[in-house]
């Protein structure tokens, strides 16, 4: 949490500022305007930053008692970067990660994640290898390593051989998963009580088509947020790539996978994934004619669609109004 000065710190604060000569109080103002601007490293701006800023005052003779009060509030500001990145992880238990409540492209995620890492460096050594939250900065760490999208990619080199390019992309993704995997394991061992630790490795396993591991690790997730949708519909999907078979041995719809599915639209009504989910699980085409549920799949179809058509009639009233009004309302037909 960023300290804030108030009474008698306050006062603190103020005397071991006049103990500093004009230019270093001038730096140390730059340090306090580039936090509240957030350039906080050297991937915000090479040139005024407040870690930059820092270094400077630190490298020069100030009083001891205000090094520790920049520190902490430099260290709010160099994670701050990895919290709003991980903010979907941690609260919502959403497998993917968001920036500005955006998912971003492979390249701006690269470019994210590895300034937010090395912000995390820099706090680990803000904090030394001593302090009580280091082993926490490494695990936080590794989880972000972990989601480094891959630098290169198979490309299908051979039109003639359709069939060995699709094995080679498909074995170099099942290498990532694994590198992924081990980083996560290696994770939950610094810090085993890691939301977004539980999330990725539920995604990873369910990527790895090993069900039942990925169910083990999304159930940790369902303990530690009990009251988001997402973590149900996470954990309804392992269950809905599980095959199943009804009493008279016919393929059909696994009776955890609708459980907890209902139960995400319980928690969370407006999560839409979840209807239409529900939808095809009962319309599952691997079914046989006989045992497709089409009476039951109708209602989840009917909210998934609802939202839609509000904001059709929504734009059918906007553009009558605009006819109306002598103008047209489509600008693209």
């Amino acid at each position: 949490t960023e300290v804030n000065l108030k009474g008698g710190e306050k006062k603190l604060y103020e005397l071991l500022l006049s103990r500093l000569d004009t230019s270093l109080v001038n730096v140390y103002k730059r340090f306090g305007k580039a936090l509240k601007e957030k350039r906080v490293a050297a991937s915000d701006d090479s040139t005024d930053n407040a870690l930059l800023h820092y270094k400077t005052l630190t490298a020069r003779k100030i009083p001891a008692k205000l090094v520790p009060l920049m520190k902490r509030n430099l260290a709010v500001g160099l994670l701050d970067r990895e919290l709003e990145i991980m903010k979907g992880v941690r609260e919502k238990g959403q497998p993917y990660l968001t920036f500005n409540d955006k998912i971003p492209s492979a390249t701006t995620a690269n470019k994210l994640l590895t300034a937010a890492i090395a912000n995390i460096d820099e706090t680990m050594t803000l904090f030394g290898s001593g302090h009580y939250f280091y082993k926490y900065l490494q695990a936080r760490r590794v989880i972000l390593e972990s989601q480094l999208p891959p630098t290169s990619f198979p490309a299908f080199a051979n039109a003639q051989n359709v069939d060995k390019n699709i094995k080679e992309q498909n074995e170099f993704l099942r290498n990532n998963n694994l590198i992924r995997k081990e980083a996560l394991l290696r994770g939950l061992r610094l810090e085993p009580n890691m939301i977004s630790t539980y999330v990725f490795l539920s995604s990873v396993y369910r990527n790895n088509r090993q069900p039942d591991s990925a169910t083990y690790y999304q159930e940790k997730v369902v303990e530690l947020l009990p009251n988001q949708g997402y973590v149900y519909y996470n954990l309804a999907m392992n269950y809905q790539s599980m095959k199943y078979a009804d009493a008279q041995n016919r393929p059909a719809p696994h009776p955890k996978a609708i459980e907890y599915f209902e139960k995400a639209i319980e928690v969370e009504p407006t999560l839409n994934g979840a209807y239409i989910t529900l939808a095809n699980l009962y319309m599952g085409m691997d079914f046989d004619v006989a045992n497709r549920k089409y009476a039951k799949a109708i209602p989840y179809v009917e909210k998934f669609v609802a939202p839609f058509e509000i904001k059709d009639k929504e734009f059918i009233k906007q553009g009558s109004t605009k006819i109306q009004q002598g103008s047209t309302p489509f600008t693209n037909p």
